[in-house]
């Protein structure tokens, strides 16, 4: 591990070395196999152990770096040979270049979730908002039920009072008793009938209620989750 750590500040080096040569000469030092890989041409004067002490090779894994790269005698390596050297911080790289890929997915599905929590609350806004709009409706309907069942009741009496008038005139009290029966049976049914539609209105009322409730209540849900 520490001949690794002596390694890697060798081999940053070399690539500054190898940005600072002149444009007219090859550059010495390049990347290959995908970065996995430093190629390296020997220079004038260059030994292939100051090669590999470069590369931070301990002294006791030269003959190993010079078989590697298929030297058998040192003292025969032509002007220019590429020495191949593993790239010591790929399977970094890689494994940045994994995490990257990861948190940009994690990003994605993130996104993805947002996107439908607020689809999801537009739904709910407009689902309450159209509720909010039958109830204002109902309550309307109400407020003008009292105007109408005074109106009723005005009408009815003034047809009594014409059934009254007629009996007066006619004098067939027979015929108008069996009338104003029959107007008091109306009147009643009609009564019940008007209590049967305000407590139908009344359910309505309390329904509507109930269901305002319940969508007040799923946004704040909905926003939990998220």
């Amino acid at each position: 591990m520490p001949h690794r750590n002596r390694k890697i500040p060798s081999l940053i080096l070399l690539l500054i070395a190898g940005t600072v040569v002149t444009a007219a000469s090859a550059p010495p030092f390049e990347l290959s196999d995908g970065g996995q890989t430093f190629v390296y041409r020997a220079q004038p004067g260059e030994s292939p152990s100051a090669v590999a002490k470069s590369f931070g090779v301990p002294d006791d894994r030269v003959g190993a770096f010079l078989m590697a790269n298929g030297i058998r005698d040192a003292t025969r390596v032509p002007l220019g040979f590429e020495y191949r050297v593993p790239n010591p911080l790929a399977p970094r790289i890689s494994a940045l270049a994994s995490q990257v890929d990861e948190l940009q997915r994690t990003v994605a599905a993130r996104t993805d979730r947002t996107t439908e929590l607020e689809r999801q609350l537009k739904q709910l806004q407009s689902h309450a908002a159209l509720a909010a709009e039958k109830e204002a409706r109902l309550q309307t309907l109400e407020g003008r039920w009292p105007v109408a069942l005074t109106a009723l009741v005005v009408a009815l009496l003034g047809l009594a009072g014409a059934l009254w008038t007629a009996r007066l005139a006619v004098g067939r009290l027979d015929v108008v008793e069996k009338r104003a029966s029959a107007l008091a049976h109306e009147l009643e049914d009609r009564r019940r009938a008007v209590l049967a539609e305000r407590q139908e209105a009344g359910h309505r009322i309390l329904e509507l209620e109930n269901r305002m409730r319940q969508l007040e209540c799923q946004p704040r849900l909905v926003g939990s989750r998220g």
